[in-house]
């Protein structure tokens, strides 16, 4: 089964020094080729990626599986959205975008951030939680 790291994770492999049981796990999902991206964890990678590394960085996301968005993934989003602010919970919409997108195509959503454990409550998407 495919997997899907949001930044968070990537954050910790890139990272100098970064979390060793999630650069441990994730490399042995790219060495299983089981990583994918989508658009928005690619755009946040990238927006926060060294200039000396973006170009390394984006070689290697353009060569993992791409997971697509669609309109009806917008429609999750405010679904989704409005639920979690009805019962307290603010989250980042592209967070909702990437959790919408993972529960769509069956992976499992990789993460390091409480977001998607309030997002898990609303939205059946499966994850893998490093917290």
């Amino acid at each position: 089964m495919l997997i899907l790291p949001d930044t968070s994770c990537w954050i910790e492999f890139f990272r100098p020094g970064g979390d060793q049981a999630i650069r441990s796990e994730m490399l042995r999902w790219l060495k299983e080729d089981r990583l994918a991206v989508c658009g928005p964890v690619r755009a946040e990678i990238l927006r926060g990626a060294r200039k000396t590394e973006a170009a390394r960085i984006a070689d290697l996301l353009g060569a993992l599986a791409h997971l697509d968005s669609e309109e009806r993934d917008w429609l999750t989003v405010a679904t989704h959205a409005r639920a979690l602010a009805d019962s307290g919970h603010t989250v980042p919409l592209l967070d909702l975008l990437i959790a919408a997108i993972a529960q769509r195509h069956g992976v499992i959503l990789a993460h390091r951030d409480a977001h998607f454990r309030a997002i898990a409550r609303v939205l059946p998407v499966r994850t893998h939680d490093f917290t």
